[in-house]
């Protein structure tokens, strides 16, 4: 936050852009992941555990512990993702986690599901019209 309140800086005086911090709650997730990726389940446990102590009523969360998740770093690591995907809900990082962790996305509309495969163009932004403009040698991400 600024000394004016905002969360907003100025470029140019002309463009306005939204400044988003780093929380703690993404760094707790952050480094659970970490740690159930390097093998130290106890520690990742320790983190989700921080978070969702603050996230649930006072004295109604009971901690996870290894056994729950069978002492395997697979169901460790999965929890992990799955706090950090309610962790970080809203805050526009789940495309970059569907890229960096190879997911597919399904979309459920009506009765029809909608698939996108795991690194499709489709998980792509075009590039803006105005950095085309600027230089067509760029060229259109293909879709």
């Amino acid at each position: 936050v600024f000394s004016d309140g905002s969360h907003r800086y100025s470029v140019d005086n002309d463009f306005n852009v939204d400044y988003t911090p780093i929380t703690t709650s993404e760094m707790y997730v952050t480094r659970a992941e970490a740690n159930a990726r390097l093998g130290n389940l106890q520690n990742a446990l320790d983190d989700i555990n921080t978070l969702r102590t603050h996230r649930f009523l006072t004295g109604t969360y009971t901690n996870l512990s290894l056994s729950d998740l069978n002492n395997n770093q697979q169901d460790v690591l999965d929890e992990v993702l799955l706090e950090r995907r309610r962790e970080l809900y809203g805050k526009d990082l789940r495309l970059f986690d569907i890229k960096r962790l190879a997911l597919g996305v399904d979309h459920i509309l009506g009765t029809e599901t909608k698939s996108v495969p795991a690194n499709d163009s489709k998980l792509v932004w075009p590039v803006h019209y105005e950095y085309l403009d600027l230089n067509p040698e760029i060229g259109q991400f293909p879709r």
